[in-house]
């Protein structure tokens, strides 16, 4: 079967990247491949046609790993079935649920879910780059409401050296761990990082701020050209219902919070600011049990509460 096949390629950190959308999946919503280097992933998208019963929007990121993709063949005669999840592609899909998931509107109550399928590993080029790069376009291109495209890029560095965005994974390994380094991958749209795994041994303060700030020029430069991309082929978003809370709640909640929120927030100190913030959230609903209201109810007030701290 002859693939309607675009391909959209460019360079990063010095190795080839590219981006490729068919016909593959044709079942799903959308689907893209991405390939970095020689390690490469194929994911799809999909969303349902109706609402679903639930009082939270029902995504579902899944990172699936396959044998083959590092070039092994099981040799059981009983055994051909992959094994469980490894904690490894545990936490790359945790990665992207984290990066994406702000990016949608939590009022949507049709299931979205993301599936992750590593096709090649060179065991050299970070798979939660390109997975989380795919991710970004495939989402972006279709007609499932995201306000992507995001990216991340991964950061080492070591003191008295170069910051290194996307090392080779041998140069880590080498190199890790030493005294006054970090290692970590950073994400997020382009104006704005909204997720990081950062570990360190007496890391200097300054030194990741300057990682973070130079991580946000890349993770920006890749947003800018998904945009390029999105304009040639995306589809426009669809309209699909937004579940409205009720509106005496919102009062409630509002009536409750009108003074005593500022003065959690504008705590100097960021752990008072933090043990405030859990206090009140608490407090609001134990006044709102109080007041008669369910379960259920003191629940979506609990999210009223986390939409007015956003704000």
């Amino acid at each position: 079967m002859q693939l309607n096949r675009k391909q959209f390629k460019t360079e990063f950190r010095g190795r080839p990247l590219i981006l490729e959308v068919s016909d593959l999946a044709g079942q799903a919503t959308s689907s893209v491949i991405g390939r970095y280097g020689d390690t490469s992933v194929l994911v799809t998208v999909v969303m349902g046609e109706k609402d679903k019963a639930v009082d939270y929007f029902p995504l579902v990121v899944d990172y699936e790993e396959r044998f083959y993709a590092a070039g092994k063949i099981l040799g059981s005669r009983f055994i051909r079935r992959e094994g469980r999840p490894s904690e490894e592609a545990i936490l790359s899909g945790r990665v992207i649920d984290r990066t994406i998931r702000p990016l949608f509107n939590h009022r949507i109550r049709r299931d979205v879910q993301v599936v992750v399928t590593l096709l090649e590993i060179d065991e050299e080029n970070e798979p939660d780059f390109i997975a989380l790069l795919t991710t970004s376009l495939a989402l972006s291109i279709s007609k499932i409401p995201w306000n992507g495209p995001v990216a991340g890029v991964k950061l080492f560095y070591r003191e008295n050296e170069e910051l290194e965005i996307n090392p080779l994974n041998s140069k880590v390994k080498n190199n890790w761990p030493a005294e006054k380094s970090f290692v970590g991958f950073v994400a997020g749209a382009a104006d704005r990082v909204n997720m990081i795994e950062l570990e360190g041994l007496d890391a200097d303060e300054s030194e990741v701020s300057k990682a973070f700030a130079a991580a946000q020029i890349e993770i920006a430069s890749l947003v800018d050209w998904q945009n390029q991309i999105i304009k040639q082929i995306g589809v426009p978003k669809i309209a699909v219902h937004l579940v409205e809370p009720d509106e005496s709640l919102v009062n409630q909640v509002k009536i409750f919070l009108r003074s005593k929120l500022e003065e959690a927030l504008y705590a100097k100190d960021k752990k008072e600011r933090s043990r405030k913030l859990v206090e009140l959230k608490e407090a609001l609903k134990g006044h709102l049990l109080s007041e008669g209201l369910a379960e259920k109810e003191a629940a979506e007030a609990e999210r009223l509460f986390d939409a007015e701290i956003d704000d």
